[in-house]
C-alpha cells in the first residue's frame, strides 16, 4: 500500500498521541503528522482526558505506564463516556494476559519498538472502520 492510499484513510482524521516519554512522543507525534489531519500529544492519561473533555479525536494511542494516570486506567474512562473511541495501545510491556482482555475491549495492541509498517498494519484498518465522514469521502 503506498502512501497516497493510506492516506486516502487518514488524511481528514485526528489523532491523539498519549506518551509520557517526551521524545517519543515527539517521534510519533512527527510522524503521524505527514498522515492525519491533526495529531495532539498528551504526557499522560490525565492530560489525555482533559484533552478529550475539550476535543473528539478519531483515534486515541497510549502507552500504558505513564505517571498520574495509566494508560490501562485511561482505556477504562474512555471506554466509559465513549465505549466506541477506537483505541490502540503502544507498550514496551509484553503482557499476554493483558493483551487477551484488550481484544474483549476491541483495543488494538502493539509492541514497542513499533515499525512503521507495524503501525500502519493496524491504523489502517482502525480508520476503514470508522464512519464514513470521518474516511475523508
Amino acid at each position: 500500500m503506498d502512501i497516497h492510499e493510506v492516506r486516502r484513510w487518514t488524511s481528514e482524521l485526528n489523532v491523539l498521541v498519549v506518551e509520557d516519554d517526551q521524545v517519543l512522543r515527539a517521534s510519533f507525534q512527527q510522524l503521524l503528522s505527514y498522515l492525519f489531519a491533526e495529531v495532539d500529544a498528551a504526557v499522560d492519561g490525565q492530560d489525555a482526558l482533559d484533552q478529550l473533555a475539550e476535543k473528539n479525536y478519531d483515534i486515541v494511542l497510549t502507552d500504558l505506564r505513564m505517571p498520574r494516570m495509566s494508560g490501562f486506567q485511561l482505556l477504562q474512562e474512555i471506554r466509559q463516556q465513549s465505549p466506541q473511541q477506537p483505541i490502540v495501545v503502544i507498550s514496551a510491556h509484553e503482557d499476554e494476559i493483558f493483551q487477551q482482555e484488550l481484544e474483549v475491549e476491541e483495543v488494538n495492541y502493539l509492541i514497542k519498538p513499533v515499525s512503521l509498517e507495524e503501525l500502519l498494519n493496524v491504523l489502517i484498518p482502525v480508520c476503514q472502520s470508522l464512519p464514513l465522514e470521518h474516511q475523508g469521502y
